[in-house]
């Protein structure tokens, strides 16, 4: 019979260890994904469609970890001055499509605000 709070195998694996798989495993991702002659046979094999691409997967995972789910992207931090400056270098066509494009955005974003009816 089962215990509230007590676990079915206390002498079990510590959560977070690692089974010797795993670091070997790290190693050899390592070796695969740093040797250029290693990988120019390998994306040879997968063009060829001779390997699975779970494989490289999991190699390119092992070697640097799972990527991450959501990735965001953070605007640099710059004043009026500069922004102007980095405006004024671009040729006259690409400061209209510029603001074509700004305009369209600034459209875009109050049509949505719109639609969200009044903030509180």
């Amino acid at each position: 019979m089962f215990k509230k709070g007590v676990r079915s195998k206390p002498a079990g694996r510590k959560r977070g260890a690692t089974t010797t798989r795993v670091p070997l495993m790290r190693e050899l991702a390592e070796m695969i994904v740093t040797d250029p002659e290693v990988q120019a046979k390998l994306f040879e094999q997968a063009r060829a469609g001779k390997l699975q691409p779970r494989l490289m997967l999991e190699f390119f995972r092992y070697h640097g970890g799972k990527p991450p789910e959501r990735v965001e992207v953070v605007p640099p931090k710059t004043d009026s001055a500069e922004l102007a400056a980095l405006v004024g270098q671009l040729s006259k066509e690409d400061r209209r499509a510029l603001a074509d494009l700004s305009r369209k955005m600034i459209a875009l974003e109050e049509s949505s605000q719109d639609a969200r009816g009044p903030q509180i």
